[in-house]
């Protein structure tokens, strides 16, 4: 083995040391809980149905009863019947929460392991501020949520997963989603230099905005003129497009151009190829040791309907062919990742 491997090697275990000890207990607790045998997953579900079925049948008829009573001015046997209403109701949504945890503690952690070397999961996670911050994904956001939370080693590359999304108020105080997506966190073999900021535009410049700013010291270009058209590179502290007056971490303007020219040059058509496939707009950042990389399309990972659990094996093969997208969309975004 060559000491770059046993480089990896030894940060992959201190990666995993790490999140184990944040991670596993909880992981472990819930899926002790929630998992059961996948050869019996199919009657085990159908149960769940059934109660859920069962306890919304009861409720109707519970309330239906209890309007009845009032309505003879029998009032105790309402009030009664309305709290055993209740209480249906109660058993129906544990029910019913317990039904999904134990798709996604079963199918969703198992198809995962399949994928990711020594995979921790969670079906609901929250991450830290500050990570979140470092991902810089959007602005003024007060609110996460994180789901289909994984941590896991894949292709030598320390990963973390989870479906995203970000929620801030505006002017009046009105609560709006910000972002909703995937969000990666790679691991990189050691620290960038200088924050980098790669953010796929709203609108591809048109050929004399192209050509106007290829032209300005204002704006960094790389070079790719599809990828320049599509996408805006901004970096340093300030994280601006043109930070090339300044000196960073003694960095002249001139060494911090040239540095990210050799960090991201060999990157634009492999980030052009996986934002194709993914067909969303894509956000990433190197910060520090890290790579992330948000992709915006308001969908969920690993999600299901309740017609969905008609046909569990479907629902299996689905999930399948998520993990696959989901691996194949990391060979594209680090084939040509630099070894830092």
């Amino acid at each position: 083995m060559t000491q770059l491997s046993e480089n990896n090697a030894e940060k992959n275990q201190k990666f995993l040391s790490d999140k184990i000890s944040n991670l596993k207990s909880q992981a472990i607790a819930e899926k002790s809980k929630f998992s059961v045998d996948p050869e019996k997953i199919d009657r085990i579900i159908k149960n769940y149905s059934l109660t859920i079925l069962g306890s919304a049948l009861i409720t109707l008829v519970l309330l239906g009863a209890s309007i009845a009573c009032f309505a003879s001015s029998t009032f105790i046997a309402a009030i009664i019947l309305a709290a055993l209403a209740v209480c249906a109701i109660l058993t129906s949504l544990a029910f019913t929460r317990q039904r999904s945890r134990t798709i996604k503690y079963t199918l969703v952690s198992n198809v995962i392991d399949q994928y990711f070397q020594s995979s921790l999961y969670l079906a609901v996670k929250s991450l830290s501020h500050d990570k979140l911050d470092d991902a810089n994904i959007v602005d003024d956001w007060d609110k996460a949520y994180v789901s289909d939370y994984f941590v896991g080693v894949w292709k030598d590359y320390n990963i973390e997963f989870g479906d995203l999304t970000l929620r801030g108020k505006d002017k009046i105080g009105k609560s709006n989603v910000l972002f909703s997506g995937q969000l990666f966190i790679i691991q990189l073999k050691s620290d960038v230099k200088i924050p980098v900021s790669i953010r796929e535009r709203t609108d591809v410049l048109t050929p004399d905005d192209y050509e106007a700013r290829k032209n300005s010291d204002r704006f960094f270009m790389t070079g790719n003129e599809t990828f320049d058209r599509q996408f805006e590179v901004k970096f340093g502290n300030t994280n601006r497009a043109s930070g090339f007056e300044e000196t960073i971490d003694g960095m002249s303007p001139d060494a911090q151009r040239a540095y990210v020219h050799s960090l991201i040059d060999n990157l634009t058509n492999d980030i052009i190829s996986a934002d194709s496939y993914a067909s969303s707009r894509t956000l990433m950042r190197f910060f520090k040791d890290r790579l992330y990389v948000a992709i915006e399309n308001s969908r969920d990972t690993f999600e299901f309907k309740r017609s969905d659990l008609r046909h569990i094996k479907l629902l299996k093969e689905r999930f399948d062919e998520e993990a696959q997208t989901m691996t194949s969309y990391l060979d594209l975004i680090t084939h040509s990742l630099p070894k830092l």
